[in-house]
């Protein structure tokens, strides 16, 4: 009898520690990235900073620009869909990333385009503790404005709400830059540049990151075209201790013109960072009215 209840009061001292002290739960992925820094390719903020720079690169080359400046006769709406699988060895993780984006463009002026986009984020990754997964959305606004058929110069802003599933709380990050573009045709094939600079304010600390993109493109028929692209992030602040921040990115596409619509198919990897490796597919589909 002494046994059994011996035994009954170490279930209850048990119990009552469990309240007070409750195990720890799995290590948040997303925290722990953030202290790395948010220049990092496969961050919520990269991603959105990424489709800046891609804007000033698809401006410039885009295959009929508008130069009217009434809004509705130069409006576009394109959609872009983002596959990314990636192994992130800095936090022991691996997964896949899931982005979709619309946005609409229109002119202010004959010069001026002002373009406002939604972002949906989902992230998949394998932790030494369950699955987890990450829903950022992501909305910006670019304003651009062609100095001359050559050279161009933007501002942009963006917000992101970032939900980590069952955990509390939730975070966020935000931001805005500048962007500078260049266009020029060099015999058979087009030369396009696009350079951002960019302050980003997260949950843990804040950052100014730099991205620059070269996009040779050649028009192989009226309808086809081919293009390679290579971009430089480097993030300007050391925040995070013993951090990669620095890389290249390549990349090519097949781009395919009908009428009022534009499709491009490409392939990006990630070079040059020693812990992380990735793979990602877009497929963007633009129509211009």
């Amino acid at each position: 009898m002494k046994s059994l209840l011996s035994f009954g009061l170490l279930l209850v001292l048990s119990s009552s520690a469990l309240a007070f002290f409750p195990p720890s739960p799995p290590p948040n992925y997303y925290h722990e990235e953030q202290e790395t820094d948010p220049s990092r390719p496969n961050q919520p903020a990269n991603r959105i900073i990424s489709n800046s720079v891609r804007y000033g690169k698809d401006k410039q080359t885009e295959k009929e620009p508008k130069t009217s400046g009434d809004f509705f006769d130069g409006l576009r709406l394109s959609t872009v869909y983002t596959r990314t699988s990636f192994d992130d060895h800095d936090v022991n993780s691996s997964g896949e990333v899931d982005e979709l984006g619309f946005y609409i463009s229109g002119n202010l002026g004959e010069n001026t385009t002002l373009t406002l986009g939604y972002t949906n984020i989902s992230y998949k990754y394998t932790l030494p503790s369950p699955d987890t997964k990450t829903h950022a959305h992501g909305y910006e606004a670019i304003l651009h404005h062609n100095l001359s058929e050559n050279y161009g110069i933007g501002v942009y802003g963006f917000y992101q709400d970032i939900d980590i599933d069952n955990q509390n709380p939730n975070t966020y990050s935000y931001g805005g830059g500048l962007l500078f573009t260049t266009f020029h045709e060099l015999g058979p094939v087009n030369l396009a540049t696009s350079h951002t600079l960019t302050y980003v304010d997260y949950d843990t600390n804040d950052d100014y990151i730099y991205v620059g993109l070269i996009d040779i493109s050649k028009d192989i028929t009226d309808w086809f075209g081919v293009g390679v692209n290579t971009s430089w992030t480097d993030s300007l602040s050391d925040n995070a201790e013993n951090s990669d921040d620095n890389y290249w990115t390549v990349g090519a596409d097949l781009r395919f013109y009908w009428e009022s619509f534009s499709l491009s198919v490409g392939y990006e990897k990630t070079l040059k960072l020693s812990d992380y490796e990735d793979n990602t597919l877009q497929v963007s589909l633009t129509y211009s009215f």
